[in-house]
């Protein structure tokens, strides 16, 4: 038995038998993917057919990434040597991998994943903070990074969100003057994020969650617009960039435990949509990304926004379970 098929039927039954096992609850009928044996820990919807799926960082000390078909068979696989901070979904085709010190830009084409361009940010020296280049995102001939303006602003985090322009050789010209995006200071936690990226044509949207500022820089004519300050802390953003919608969720006020999910509709301003039991992942196409971890193994749930809304039902559960008989 070829060895996709073997990774078709555990995948598929799991999600066939948790489903009518567990009386067809919530959490086990729209689950996405969930595999032991090929844990996922961020997928990423490139459309209703394919995703791009961040694997665990393995003993060689790489990342490895998978492609995934609708029926969650690997077609093709690529490595990277850190697990980005950001991966930015540019399109059904195009997707970049922002890591501390690089740009990856991917594109997939013919179930492959192929090497389009990348950007590494070699100029960078520690012993003089004010050329220090973080985070760097680069897309067509831009690249935006966290830059320092002193030795006291890197050592406290207080950075500048700067864009500049990479000619030809791909060197960052420092020596024109950059656009400035915004000035903030890092997320004081251990490892958390505090910018967000998402893309949609020729936008790129940066969100702050600390600040609840959301900006859009035309990257054709290099301007740069605050579309949202909500001055407050902790919200998150999303892009459902198949319906090209923006979302914002808050922790509930009245509970807690609870996130409150918003439209940011461009003539109404936030719309509150409903009430969610976790934060969210992403959103995808109308559905709500959820991710849960079990032990070693996790979980990717897609549930509608709307029941009129999402990816089709999975039509392979008959031919799955003929094939497990």
């Amino acid at each position: 038995m070829r060895k996709d098929l073997l990774l078709l039927i555990p995948v598929l039954m799991f999600f066939s038998l948790s489903s009518l096992g567990r009386g067809g609850t919530v959490e086990y009928e729209y689950l996405a993917y969930s595999h032991k044996t090929l844990p996922i820990k961020r997928l990423y919807f490139l459309n209703r057919d394919q995703a791009l799926g961040i694997g665990e960082r393995n003993k060689e000390k790489l990342t490895p990434i998978y492609l995934l078909d609708k029926h969650n068979l690997v077609q093709d696989t690529f490595a990277t040597g850190e697990e980005p901070l950001n991966v930015i979904v540019s399109n059904d085709s195009t997707v970049f991998l922002q890591e501390n010190s690089k740009t990856v830009e991917l594109l997939v084409r013919n179930n492959r994943i192929l090497l389009k361009n990348q950007l590494t940010v070699s100029d960078n020296d520690p012993n003089n903070p004010v050329k220090v280049l973080e985070e760097p995102i680069y897309i067509g001939h831009h690249v935006l990074g966290k830059s320092y303006s002193s030795v006291r602003d890197f050592r406290k985090k207080d950075y500048c969100l700067r864009m500049y322009e990479v000619n030809e050789e791909k060197k960052v010209c420092s020596e024109v003057c950059p656009k400035e995006i915004l000035s903030s200071s890092c997320a004081k936690k251990k490892n958390e994020k505090d910018l967000n990226y998402a893309l949609l044509g020729n936008s790129l949207f940066v969100f702050h969650n600390k600040e609840g500022k959301l900006i859009r820089v035309d990257l054709n004519k290099e301007g740069v617009a605050e579309e949202l300050d909500l001055e407050e802390e902790d919200w998150n953003f999303y892009l459902d960039h198949i319906k090209g919608k923006k979302y914002l969720s808050k922790s509930s006020v009245k509970t807690p435990s609870q996130y409150d999910l918003f439209l940011l509709d461009p003539e109404r301003g936030l719309v509150f949509q409903k009430s969610l039991d976790q934060e969210p992942f992403g959103i995808v196409d109308n559905r709500v990304h959820y991710i849960k971890k079990k032990k070693d193994q996790y979980f990717h749930h897609l549930i509608p926004l709307s029941t009129e809304d999402g990816f089709e039902e999975n039509n392979l559960l008959e031919e799955v379970q003929i094939l497990a008989r």
